[in-house]
C-alpha cells in the first residue's frame, strides 16, 4: 500500500479529531503531495579508514510559509493521531526507492542506509511483507537497509516485535538499537531483541573525554559490544577530542557534525557517489 493510499484512509480520521492541532494536521496531505516532506542523510564513517560506510535517513518537513517544522513537533502529533505508520511507510518506501536508483549507478552493495521505525510499525503484522515488497520492487538488497529501533520506546506487543525483528534479520536486514544507554532497561533489550548494532547515545558522547563517568560507561559499552559480537556506532560526535577517544577505545563507526552534517539527498549523491564514479 502506497503512502498516498494510507493517507486517504487516515485523512477522514484526522478531520474527526479536536481542533487542537487541526491546522498542522491539515498540512499533511499537501506536504506529501507537493514534496514538502523529504529526508536528509547523515553520513556514517568507519574509524578504521575514515571512509563513508552508510548513512542515517532523517525526515524533514519544509513548510512553504512556516519554514522547517521540527520532527519533535510533528512526530508526536502523528503518534497521537494514529498517523505514525504513514510516516514510517513513506520513509521506508522513499529510502528503498532511492537506494534502487543509486544501485543503477553502480553503488556498492555494502553501502547501507538506516531508517528509524516507530513502535506502531514494529508491532504491525504487515510490516515484513511491506518491506520485502518494496525491496523487490526497487531491486534493493536486504543488506543495504538497516532498521533502527529506539531504546526505551514503549512497546505493547513485544512478541510481535521480536517476531518481526527476527524475520528481518533472517531476510538479511540488519537491526540497530538507537540511543543505547539512556534507558533503565537498556541491557534488557539485548536479551530480548535480536540486534546487530548498538548506537551509543549522543548524551554520553558529548561529555567525552573529560567527564569520567561517561568515559567509563562508553568504554564498558564498547567492550560489551565486542563480547556480544555487535558493532558500535557513536552518535553526535562533534569534536576531535571525542573522535580520538572513541577511536582509541575501538569504536567501529561514527556520525556527527565533526565529520558531516545531514544533507539533502541530491547533495549526498553529488558529494559521495559521483566522485567515486569519476574515479
Amino acid at each position: 500500500m502506497s503512502i498516498f493510499e494510507i493517507f486517504k484512509q487516515k485523512w477522514s480520521f484526522l478531520q474527526c479529531k479536536s481542533m487542537k492541532n487541526s491546522v498542522l494536521s491539515r498540512e499533511w496531505k499537501k506536504a506529501v503531495q507537493n514534496g514538502y516532506i523529504s529526508f536528509y542523510l547523515q553520513p556514517k564513517y568507519s574509524f578504521t579508514d575514515e571512509q563513508v560506510v552508510g548513512a542515517e535517513a532523517l525526515i524533514r518537513w519544509i513548510h512553504p510559509k512556516k519554514g522547517p517544522i521540527a520532527p519533535s513537533e510533528f512526530i508526536p502529533l502523528a503518534e497521537k493521531r494514529g498517523l505514525i505508520q504513514m510516516i514510517d511507510t513513506w520513509m521506508l518506501e522513499s529510502v528503498i526507492n532511492q537506494i534502487g536508483i543509486w544501485n543503477k549507478l553502480g553503488i556498492s552493495d555494502q553501502f547501507q542506509i538506516s531508517v528509524n521505525v516507530s513502535a506502531d510499525t514494529l508491532e504491525s503484522s504487515h510490516f515484513i511483507k511491506s518491506i520485502k515488497r518494496a525491496l523487490k520492487t526497487s531491486e534493493v538488497l536486504p543488506n543495504q537497509l538497516e532498521i533502527e529501533i529506539t531504546e526505551g520506546v514503549q512497546l505493547k506487543d513485544i512478541h510481535q516485535v521480536v517476531k518481526n525483528l527476527k524475520c528481518l534479520q533472517k531476510f538479511g536486514i540488519q537491526i540497530a538499537l538507537d540511543d543505547f544507554g539512556v534507558g533503565y532497561s537498556c541491557l534488557t533489550y539485548l536479551t530480548k531483541y535480536p540486534v546487530d548494532t548498538l548506537k551509543i547515545d549522543r548524551s554520553f558522547v558529548w561529555q567525552l573525554p573529560n567527564e569520567k563517568n561517561a568515559s567509563i560507561i562508553i568504554r564498558g559499552l564498547i567492550h560489551m559490544a565486542y563480547e556480544l559480537g555487535l558493532k558500535v556506532v557513536a552518535e553526535g560526535v562533534e569534536s576531535k577530542e571525542q573522535y580520538d577517544f572513541l577511536k582509541s577505545h575501538g569504536c567501529h563507526t561514527l556520525q556527527g557534525f565533526f565529520k558531516h552534517k545531514p544533507i539533502p539527498v541530491h547533495e549526498f549523491e553529488s558529494e559521495f557517489f559521483r566522485k567515486s564514479a569519476a574515479v
